[in-house]
């Protein structure tokens, strides 16, 4: 309950998502499932949650006489009934067959003083025999990092590099690839010059990384810009063409204008929709 609350908190959220913590793992549990089997009882508390709140609307609808309450509590009962058999269910046949944390952990104190066969075999992990271990949270651990810690810069190749592209394609312009190429250093350098006005860079760090997000939710686009407009409206994004639903069909696929080079410059078939990076570069062009 303590933990719930201050999640709810932005600050408090923040610290707890900066904590280590050392707790036994989902994926270990004893033979009688002893953690899994304390939710057993949430289910009667929230039985008898439901049928006080079903009770106090049937006095209000003036609902006394005994047969038509007990309808009403009957159903209750085999809802009740139905959630508990599903979680014995999902106890049974799903949690305890994934449950391979102490196997692994036997199987690697029996193996421990044994030779791999070759280099390619992996050395198993450490893991303890309680089931315990270390959890961190992915990506408020990044702030343990050095704030000037380079996470990408100029030849690195990463998907994250291509979301970086598209987030940034209005400043200065580029193709949303997964390449960390000259253009995406300028993008970042003008990011940096115009927007968070720091020193120039050009590589990735932390810090850029949180402008970029406050970027994109700063300058987000009003809803209603999706809205179908007149057409003489110059900031709707809806075609008012009246022949598609406002972004286009896919139509003339496979139709080329020269069917000798066939190159996707001649290409004239509709795409389905927007792609992000020109949503992005709008909200540039509203940041400028």
């Amino acid at each position: 309950g303590d933990l719930k609350e201050g999640l709810r908190t932005s600050w408090t959220a923040q610290q707890i998502d900066h904590l280590l913590i050392n707790y036994e793992s989902e994926w270990y549990a004893d033979e009688e499932l002893s953690k899994w089997n304390e939710i057993d009882s949430l289910y009667e508390q929230e039985k008898q949650q439901k049928k006080e709140i079903i009770e106090q609307e049937l006095n209000k609808l003036g609902l006394t006489l005994p047969y038509q309450r007990d309808f009403a509590l009957k159903k209750l009962n085999e809802a009740h009934e139905h959630i508990k058999t599903n979680w014995q269910l999902e106890k049974e046949k799903r949690i305890k067959p994934s449950l391979w944390w102490k196997e692994v952990a036997e199987a690697q104190t029996a193996n421990s003083n044994q030779t791999p066969l070759n280099a390619n075999t992996p050395i198993l992990s450490n893991l303890s025999m309680d089931g315990r271990a270390w959890f961190i949270h992915p990506v408020g651990i990044m702030d343990y990092f050095p704030k000037n810690r380079i996470l990408f810069q100029k030849g690195d190749k990463h998907e994250i590099i291509r979301e970086i592209n598209i987030r940034l394609a209005g400043f200065g312009g580029n193709v949303p690839t997964d390449e960390f190429t000259e253009r995406t250093e300028n993008m970042i350098k003008q990011f940096q010059r115009d927007y968070m006005n720091v020193e120039e860079t050009g590589f990735v760090d932390i810090e850029v990384v949180k402008a970029i997000d406050n970027f994109s939710n700063e300058y987000d686009l009003p809803k209603n810009e999706w809205n179908k407009k007149t057409s003489s409206d110059s900031e709707q994004m809806f075609c008012p063409c009246g022949k598609c639903d406002g972004f286009g069909k896919n139509r003339h696929n496979n139709m080329y204008y020269n069917e000798k080079l066939k190159k996707e410059a001649t290409h004239r078939y509709e795409y389905p929709g927007i792609h992000r990076s020109l949503l992005f570069a709008l909200k540039a062009v509203i940041f400028y």
